[in-house]
């Protein structure tokens, strides 16, 4: 309940932080620039972020296949279906991973658990690369974007965040520090739905520490695999480079190139910032964030918008209607969290 408070008076927060800065902006300008979009451009964007999928669809391969060989464009439909929980759901740290991960369990019968551990292994990668983008971008913008001295202040404080939170993962990682789960996990008995599953509680430990070692086999093996690691990270940051070139290419369709470097610095704090709110999807925030940082670069407010909107839409219809098409197949022939399964 806090959490649905929190959340709700954070979107009203941000979506009158939207209004206010578009109530200057005239939408006339904003429909007669969207009218002069160049085809091709705008192709080479949509492309580009069909390629976002493509490459992640690549990588959870790699990931899944210590598990289960799974045909490629088998494996698409769940990408998608996590993709689009994810966006719709404030929960957006782990919803769609788990629905992935119960979707595969009901197709080929793999456990759920080691299914997670490589869905959660591929997703380290890919918020690891952020991680990096993140603290590059940060600094970039506090020595070469124009900022008033409150977003200077929070990208500075942000940016020492980051750095201790980066050596803390590197520490982990390094270290290979073993988490103790099953305390996550042993008040779940007193839970009746969990408990009527169990015939006695040492019944129930056993179960959960069988699937613990699960796992944290399945995801110590993706992240530590010397095999795997180098195409891993690769495909990270090529993933994040595609949706650099959709931006890239969307504002060559505007008729305003903007320097590649300024793209990947306002497009990582956009994402960076948006998924720290409680807002699904970081939707409106990250728009926000993408408009004060476009306009300190020198592009005007319409303009902004403009790119804005456009980048969205093409984000969108993978995201949420392709996303969505997918999540709807699969949640029919699955029955997701229906009762009796």
């Amino acid at each position: 309940m806090k959490k649905k408070v929190a959340s709700g008076i954070f979107s009203v927060i941000i979506f009158s932080l939207l209004i206010y800065f578009l109530k200057d902006i005239d939408f006339l300008q904003v429909w007669h620039i969207l009218k002069q979009t160049n085809k091709f451009w705008l192709l080479l964007g949509f492309l580009s972020c069909g390629m976002v999928y493509i490459i992640w669809n690549l990588r959870w391969k790699i990931n899944l296949s210590k598990v289960k060989k799974v045909k490629y464009l088998s494996l698409l439909p769940f990408l998608f279906s996590g993709v689009f929980l994810n966006m719709i759901s404030p929960t957006k740290a782990l919803g769609g991973e788990i629905a992935r991960a119960y979707f595969l369990n009901k197709k080929y019968k793999i456990s759920k658990s080691k299914v997670l551990g490589t869905i959660l292994a591929d997703k380290s990668f890919y918020l690891l690369a952020l991680l990096f983008l993140g603290i590059f971008s940060l600094f970039f913008s506090i020595f070469y974007f124009e900022l008033n001295n409150k977003l200077l202040v929070f990208f500075i404080t942000l940016l020492g965040v980051s750095i201790i939170f980066l050596i803390f993962v590197l520490i982990f990682l390094i270290r290979k520090q073993n988490v103790r789960l099953f305390f996550l996990f042993r008040f779940l008995y007193m839970l009746s739905f969990v408990k009527k599953h169990f015939k006695t509680k040492q019944k129930y430990y056993g179960y959960i520490h069988r699937k613990i070692r699960e796992f944290k086999k399945m995801y110590s093996g993706a992240i530590y695999d010397k095999h795997t690691l180098f195409s891993n990270i690769i495909l990270s940051f090529l993933q994040w480079t595609f949706h650099f070139l959709t931006v890239f290419f969307v504002l060559f369709a505007l008729g305003t190139p903007l320097k590649f470097i300024y793209v990947v610095v306002i497009f990582t704090l956009s994402y960076f910032i948006g998924d720290l709110s409680l807002v699904p999807g970081g939707i409106g925030l990250t728009e926000g964030v993408m408009f004060l940082l476009y306009t300190s670069v020198g592009i005007n407010s319409e303009l902004a918008v403009s790119v804005i909107l456009l980048s969205s839409v093409l984000r969108y219809f993978f995201s949420i209607v392709i996303a969505g098409a997918c999540w709807s197949y699969l949640r029919l022939k699955y029955s997701w969290l229906n009762k009796g399964h």
